[in-house]
Order: C-alpha cells, then structure tokens, then sequence
C-alpha cells in the first residue's frame, strides 16, 4: 500500500512539474507575443512621426516666405516686380529641401561599422 501511494505521490509530482512548465512556457509565448505587437505599434508611431517631420521641414520655410508677403511694407516691396516673388519662392522651397534632407539624413552613429 506505501509502494502504490508513493508511486502516486511521484506521479502526482510529475504532472504538477509538467503543468509548471506548460504554464511558464504560455507565459513567456504570451509576453512575446506582447512585445512583438508593441514593437509593431512603435515602429508605425516612428514612421508618422518622420512623416510629420518632413512635412513640416518642407513647409515652415514656404509659411515664413508667406508671412513676409502678407506684410504691408512701406518699402514697396509687395509692388515690385513679380519675378522678385518667385526668387523668394524658390528660396523658400530651396530652403526647404535643404531641412528636409537633414531632418531624412541618417546620424553617423545610427551606421553599423563594416563587419570584418
């Protein structure tokens, strides 16, 4: 009777250890799992924030070019000729791809070195 009721005390300590592990492993699939969902979610947050950035790198220039020409001077800078106003235009979309490219330019120390 002692030999039957240790064999299934053993037995009953088997499946609990089994259990054990089949719980731990559910856990740690499920925080995974979890992580893998967040990355996702960060890594679409990180891409329409770049977005925003390089829309509002190449506008700012183009709503300060405007800005000047919603101004009333009394120089008379707004009855001059108009190619006066595409020069400033173009200026301001110059001005724009230029901060574009340095808000879309990688960081030297994001690169990886080359492998050997």
């Amino acid at each position: 009777f002692i030999i039957e009721v240790r064999d299934l005390a053993y037995e009953a300590e088997r499946n609990f250890d089994l259990l054990v592990e089949d719980v731990r492993n559910a856990i740690h699939h499920t925080t995974a799992r979890e992580a893998e969902i967040q990355a996702q979610s960060s890594k679409e947050a990180l891409t329409a924030s770049h977005r925003l950035n390089i829309l509002a790198a190449l506008f700012l220039p183009l709503t300060a070019v405007t800005s000047l020409f919603g101004m009333n001077f009394a120089q008379g800078l707004d009855e001059k000729i108009p190619l006066l106003f595409w020069i400033i235009f173009a200026g301001g979309v110059a001005i724009g791809f230029v901060i574009k490219s340095w808000v879309t330019a990688k960081p030297k120390s994001a690169q990886l070195p080359p492998k050997p």
